[in-house]
C-alpha cells in the first residue's frame, strides 16, 4: 500500500464560490477521504472509482452500489469540467469520460490485486439547464457486469428525506483516500474508511428539522436539492454515500445522496463540513438508470424502483423553479427564483473556508495496474 501511495501524486480543481484572492492559496495538491474514521473492510457497497484519463493522468472517486450493476457517484467525477476554479451558477459540466476509461471496484484496499469491474454506460442529467456544476451534481455508471453482494444500497426516494419520522439526522459515510488534508504525501490513501454519527445540520426548505434557507443569504450556499452535513469527510470522498444512522445499524443500507462538496479550515488541519446531491431529487434519472441497469443485467427490478414509480411526485420544494433538474444558470442562487447554483460557504462553522475542492488522483502505480489487466 505504500509503494501505491507513494507513487500518486495528485493536484486541486478548486471549487470557488463568487470572487475570492487565489495568490496564496496552494492548488499544488489535495487528497482526502473519511477523516478520523476507521479502517471498513465489511462494506463492500461502498465502492471505489478509478477514471485513466491518459497521459499518466487519472480520478479516484467514491461511489455506492444501487444495484448489482449500477454505481452512484458525483458527476464531477465521470465528466470535465469547463474550469478550474468552479463559480456555482457560472461553470459547466464538459464532456463525459468515455465508459472504458473506467474501473470500479469493491476490494477495501485499492492496490494490485484488487477486485476491478468495467462500466459499460455512464449516466447523467441532460436537461437544458443541468449543465450547471452546482445543483446537477450525480452520476450513475452501469457495470459491464453484476457484482455479486447479498445487499446492495437503497436510495432514499420515496418516502423523502424530509420525513424524520421515518429518517435518521445523522448518518454514516464510507469512502476511499487519506484521513487528514495535511496528507500531501498520500501515505493514507487508498483505504475505504467509515466514519458514524455525522449530523444532518440543515435542509432546505425543510422548517421540520433546520431549514438551511431560514438565513435568506444561505439561498446562495446551498441549492434547494441538496443537504448540508456535518464534518468527517475530505474533497476526494466525491461520490461517497450519506447512509441513514438507524437503518444503518439495523444493518439495512439506505442512503439519502452522493457527497458532492466540502471545505478545508482555514489553517488547512481540518476538512469542514459536507454537502451532498439529494437522491429524492432525481427519482427519475435513478429510475431510469435502474430499469437499463436490470435488463443489462438480467436480474428483476430492485424494490426501491417500483415504490419510486408509484410516488412520481418525488422530491418538491417551495420553489417551484427549483425542483428536479429545474433552476441552475447564470441567476441561479441570487435569492429570487431557483435556488440552484449555490455554492456552500459553511454557515454553522465559525472557521472561514479556505477553498472548496476536487480531489483528482493521478499516477503511475494507478495506471500501470490498468495496463497489466
Amino acid at each position: 500500500m505504500r509503494a501505491f501511495v507513494l507513487g500518486v501524486l495528485g493536484v486541486a480543481l478548486a471549487l470557488g464560490c463568487g470572487a475570492r484572492d487565489t495568490s496564496n492559496e496552494a492548488t499544488a495538491r489535495a487528497w482526502s477521504a473519511i477523516q478520523g474514521g476507521a479502517d471498513d473492510t465489511t462494506h463492500d457497497f461502498a465502492v471505489g472509482i478509478e477514471v485513466n484519463l491518459g497521459h499518466g493522468e487519472g480520478i479516484v472517486c467514491s461511489g455506492a452500489l444501487l444495484a448489482p450493476n449500477l454505481v452512484a457517484t458525483a458527476r464531477h467525477c465521470v465528466q470535465e469540467l469547463t474550469t478550474d476554479n468552479v463559480v456555482c451558477g457560472t461553470t459547466t459540466f464538459g464532456s463525459t469520460y468515455g465508459p472504458s476509461q473506467f474501473l470500479v471496484t469493491t476490494s477495501p484496499v485499492i492496490q494490485k490485486g484488487a477486485t476491478l469491474y468495467e462500466v459499460a454506460k455512464v449516466v447523467v442529467p441532460t436537461g437544458s439547464s443541468e449543465t450547471y456544476v452546482c445543483g446537477n451534481d450525480i452520476a450513475l455508471l452501469i457495470l459491464s457486469q453484476n457484482v455479486p453482494l447479498p445487499q446492495y444500497v437503497e436510495p432514499a426516494l420515496s418516502p423523502p428525506m424530509t420525513d424524520h419520522d421515518v429518517w435518521a439526522t445523522s448518518f454514516t459515510a464510507i469512502g476511499y483516500g487519506i484521513d487528514t488534508p495535511t496528507d500531501e504525501a498520500g501515505v493514507s490513501a487508498g483505504t475505504r474508511r467509515i466514519k458514524q454519527s455525522i449530523g444532518l445540520e440543515c435542509i432546505p426548505d425543510d422548517p421540520s428539522f433546520v431549514d438551511c434557507y431560514a438565513d435568506p443569504s444561505k439561498k446562495n450556499a446551498i441549492a434547494a436539492d441538496e443537504f448540508w452535513g456535518g464534518d468527517g469527510t475530505c474533497e476526494g470522498d466525491s461520490g461517497t454515500g450519506a447512509y441513514d444512522e438507524a437503518q444503518f445499524e439495523a444493518g439495512k443500507w439506505v442512503s439519502f445522496g452522493v457527497l458532492v462538496r466540502g471545505g478545508t479550515s482555514a489553517d488547512g488541519q481540518t476538512c469542514i463540513g459536507s454537502i451532498y446531491t439529494r437522491f429524492d431529487a432525481w427519482p427519475d434519472l435513478l429510475v431510469s438508470a435502474a430499469t437499463e441497469a436490470a435488463q443489462r443485467g438480467s436480474y428483476a427490478l430492485p424494490a426501491w424502483v417500483a415504490r419510486a414509480a408509484q410516488d412520481d411526485a418525488g422530491f418538491s420544494s417551495s420553489d417551484p423553479a427549483a425542483g428536479p433538474g429545474g433552476g441552475g444558470g447564470p441567476s441561479g442562487g441570487s435569492g429570487s427564483g431557483s435556488s440552484k447554483g449555490g455554492c456552500a460557504l459553511g454557515p454553522t462553522h465559525p472557521v472561514p473556508w479556505r477553498a472548496l475542492a476536487v480531489a483528482v488522483l493521478f499516477g503511475r502505480a494507478v495506471l500501470a495496474r490498468r495496463r497489466r489487466r
